[in-house]
């Protein structure tokens, strides 16, 4: 008889971290939120070398809120499949709520400037482009432009490179199309070159 771990979690997200909606929490939001993108990828890097202990996947685990009980079956990673099938997932999960959280701060930053140039426009759209092909699906991101007459539908520049809207609508989302899996490490890098002043 195995004996389940036993945990206690407090509240998702930033617990008990209170936040008044400025971009200066929105950019704290978005910081996290790209940090847990980069810890999937080093999960399933990790994977890949066969540096993660086969038992960290094959004991129970008991997390309580509190109130509620969750207990883990020590049998779904049971194969090395499957774990990395889930470590793939947890990159492409990540990677959705870090472009949302970019989504949210970049539309924040454009809606205070008093004259938005194309750039910005461009970037806070095209962030949000992508926000929109995890939204529809997480699981199966897709390019999806609501209708020909959006203003969406369009090519918009970003770091040098121009994306056709056009093109990419109603394709399976490829991490390539975007930017590559650095794409929002380069704009958040870039953020206050996009938005000079609101640092």
């Amino acid at each position: 008889q195995k004996t389940s771990r036993r945990y206690s979690v407090g509240a998702c997200g930033l617990g008990k971290v209170k936040l008044v909606n400025t971009p200066d929490d929105k950019y704290i939001v978005t910081k996290a939120a790209i940090l847990h993108y980069e810890f999937s990828i080093r999960i399933w890097d990790a994977l890949e070398r066969g540096v993660i202990p086969e038992k960290v996947f094959q004991e129970p685990i008991t997390i309580s809120d509190g109130e509620f009980n969750l207990v883990l079956n020590d049998k779904h990673f049971s194969s090395i499949e499957n774990q990395k099938r889930a470590a793939i997932a947890f990159i492409s999960d990540s990677f959705g709520r870090a472009v949302s959280a970019l989504s949210e701060l970049l539309s924040q930053l454009l809606e205070q400037q008093t004259h938005p140039t194309d750039e910005q426009k461009d970037v806070r759209d095209f962030i949000y482009m992508i926000r929109c092909a995890f939204s529809h699906e997480i699981g199966f991101p897709k390019w999806e432009v609501k209708s020909p007459n959006s203003p969406y539908m369009r090519k918009m520049n970003v770091l040098g490179n121009t994306y056709d809207m056009a093109k990419l609508n109603g394709e399976i989302f490829e991490y390539h199309h975007a930017g590559g899996y650095e794409i929002l490490h380069n704009i958040f890098r870039d953020l206050y070159k996009f938005f000079p002043g609101q640092n």
